[in-house]
């Protein structure tokens, strides 16, 4: 009893120092300070909350995540100043930065810089900027403290991975997905400056998580609550994202429907009803349908032209059809499946083409072998978490397939494709624990 008091008291202290420390940082709009607050309160939350057989990794793998993250936006930020870019490491850093900057001043009803208005008021306008907008407000608009946010959000992500590992599979393969989400390259390369993508990945991350164990009583109506809020934020971040959730639920529904009536007499009644429904809504989505198609036409030559590494996966027949109205069901075979391979497996290591393609090289090879794992995954979720897996699976190929459709540049693949990268890599862990321990999960 004694020893447990002095814990409780040890605990008491600490949570006391980390929030005067908040309202240190806040009182000084030290933005910095902050940033590292909030981690400081996440490590110690993990330490309180989590399970004993967690604790230490959890806190360990975060810890490296967000160091690792803070002393590489440190170094890129330095050598960018130094080239005379400013601070900012990519055109859409920039882009975010300058618009957060413009909505702070314009809520402070303060004057801002002309170069904010470019590309109109409503390009580059999304959730994560509002989130910068806000930290720009109530901190001093510091740059490189910005991008500790970031750096904050995508150390924090594996979280979700991991425990949702841990309950689908097993511990060790809980493990090696944080530790991959934690540490893979252009994971970390998204979190060093002021970009939507680590926003993105960590809401899908914890859509997910939510999605998978709403099934628990306890707190339903909070859990059904925040899974709205992160589709509705997805939908303003990556609108093929917001669709994919949308529809693989309504798919998932149908499944557990079916699977319901699966051994009465009216399963073959009800699949042929569904076949029938599905061809009439085909041919009353048809003009809604073809509209998608131009505008990812659109959009993909939009990138293809953007620089010299395009794609385009249409061809001059298919281009044709469309505006004639006519949707051929083998040229949109033959775009989809030109399109995931560019989206899947872009840059292919026998036609880079620049230095910033090799840079990738090392992470494309592992991303081959980290795919391969994946089957071996699927498979045995499919065995040990059969619906869990059935949903991510649809989620998936959903978000993927509508990707695939819309893209036309390599660096925008190679960078979008991060936003399904997470989930697979609970699936190559769950594959390589089984290859090479050769143990089923318990």
């Amino acid at each position: 009893m004694l020893f447990e008091n002095k814990v409780n008291a040890e605990k008491i202290k600490l949570y006391s120092v980390l929030y005067i420390f908040l309202f240190l940082s806040l009182l000084f709009r030290n933005g910095m300070s902050f940033i590292f607050s909030i981690f400081f309160i996440t490590i110690a939350l993990l330490l309180v909350l989590a399970p004993n057989e967690d604790r230490r990794f959890l806190v360990i793998v975060l810890s490296l995540a967000f160091l690792v993250r803070i002393a590489l936006a440190y170094i890129l930020h330095l050598q960018s100043c130094q080239d005379g870019f400013q601070g900012f490491i990519s055109g859409d850093d920039r882009l975010y930065t300058i618009r957060a900057l413009k909505m702070a001043m314009m809520r402070q009803h303060l004057s801002y810089n002309s170069l904010c208005d470019l590309g109109g008021n409503e390009y580059g306008v999304n959730p994560f900027t509002y989130l910068l907008s806000l930290f720009y407000t109530f901190f001093k608009p510091a740059y490189f403290s910005s991008k500790l946010l970031n750096c904050f959000i995508g150390s924090v992500t594996p979280l979700f991975i991991y425990f949702l590992g841990k309950k689908m599979f097993s511990l060790n393969a809980a493990r090696i997905s944080a530790i991959l989400v934690s540490f893979y390259p252009s994971m970390v390369r998204w979190s060093l400056g002021n970009l939507k993508d680590p926003l993105t990945i960590f809401l899908i991350s914890l859509a997910l998580y939510l999605i998978l164990n709403v099934d628990k009583r306890a707190l339903r109506f909070i859990r059904l609550l925040a899974i709205f809020i992160c589709i509705l934020l997805l939908k303003q971040l990556q609108v093929g994202v917001f669709f994919a959730f949308a529809a693989s639920i309504m798919l998932f529904i149908v499944y557990k429907f079916l699977k319901r009536f699966s051994a009465k007499k009216i399963t073959i009644p009800l699949i042929v009803s569904i076949i029938i429904f599905t061809v009439i809504v085909y041919m009353a989505a048809k003009p809604m349908l073809l509209k998608f198609v131009n505008s990812a036409i659109t959009r993909a030559m939009g990138l293809y032209t953007f620089d010299n590494a395009g794609y385009f996966i249409y061809n001059t027949k298919m281009l044709k059809e469309v505006g004639s109205g006519i949707l051929s069901i083998s040229s949109l075979g033959y775009a989809y499946l030109k399109g995931l391979c560019y989206f899947l497996f872009t840059p292919f290591p026998w036609s880079i083409s620049n230095l910033n393609q090799l840079s990738a090289y090392p992470q494309v090879i592992a991303w081959y072998f980290l795919l391969s794992f994946s089957v071996f995954g699927f498979l045995e979720g499919l065995r040990s978490s059969k619906d869990k897996t059935i949903f991510v699976i649809l989620f998936l190929v959903l978000g993927i397939s509508l990707f695939s459709f819309a893209e036309g540049n390599i660096g925008s693949a190679f960078r979008h494709r991060d936003n399904f990268s997470p989930l697979i890599f609970i699936y190559s862990a769950a594959g390589m624990v089984k290859l090479f321990t050769n143990k089923r999960y318990l």
